[in-house]
């Protein structure tokens, strides 16, 4: 009997090993109360920091506009403060210091007909339009360290308020369920421990 229930004790803290993790997400918030203009943006959430560019795809600098609508660029012009598809497209860059998944974007200043495309670490695009405010990344799986969007459609403009990443460098978080496991398999391990004693 002694060793029926250690051995499951020992299967039950296994299983809890091997059992899923919660992903730790970190959420940016780029509103502001006031209208702020930066050449380049640093942004620190618990132990994740994320550095904002802003250029055009000519590699020419632009402005990080910052209000209460989110992120836009500013190149000057008619077409100021917004991304864009007028002329050369702006850029807006999220540089990651350590490798992230994309889980959603909360865009602000939306209009009917914008999109967005998105170039993950200088490889991949992805490209879609804009019907909501906020946009879900999870089945899509975007996981890198600088994430590109801008608008290469006429009068896509659109501002960028929030974005939401699993950081994939942080410490894992157990499931609950998987820490009523761990908890179930150590009282087998001391149940069976005292019937040792007692045999």
């Amino acid at each position: 009997m002694k060793r029926f229930v250690v051995v499951l004790g020992l299967l039950v803290c296994s299983i809890f090993l091997a059992g899923p993790v919660l992903a730790v997400p970190v959420t940016f918030d780029f509103s502001s109360p006031e209208s702020l203009d930066h050449s380049a943006l640093t942004l620190r959430v618990d132990d994740l920091q994320l550095d904002l560019l802003a250029s055009d795809a000519r590699g020419d600098e632009a402005t990080i506009t910052q209000n209460t609508d989110g992120l836009g660029v500013d190149r000057g012009g008619s077409d100021a403060a917004v991304l864009d598809g007028y002329g050369v497209d702006d850029l807006l860059i999220f540089s990651f210091r350590s490798s992230v998944s994309l889980i959603s974007v909360d865009f602000s200043r939306i209009e009917e007909g914008d999109s967005f495309t998105l170039l993950v670490d200088d490889q991949r695009f992805y490209k879609s339009a804009l019907e909501t405010e906020r946009f879900d990344f999870l089945s899509e799986s975007l996981t890198g360290e600088r994430f590109v969007f801008s608008a290469d459609e006429n009068k896509a403009d659109y501002r960028i308020r929030q974005m939401v990443v699993d950081d994939l460098s942080a410490a894992p978080v157990p499931e609950p369920s998987s820490w009523i496991v761990l908890l179930i398999g150590l009282g087998c391990l001391v149940v069976g421990s005292r019937l040792g004693r007692h045999c």
